[in-house]
């Protein structure tokens, strides 16, 4: 199962929330975070 675009830009909205200021450790982050949630669906 793959993660919608809504999905993955709810995923960046949340590291935005939380404090993490730079674009490319955000996107790496949102990577990661897709990454394991697909892996555990």
């Amino acid at each position: 199962m793959k993660l919608t675009n809504n999905q993955i830009d709810a995923i960046l909205l949340f590291t935005r929330k939380h404090y993490v200021e730079h674009y490319d450790l955000q996107i790496k982050l949102v990577d990661h975070l897709a990454n394991a949630i697909e892996n555990i669906w």
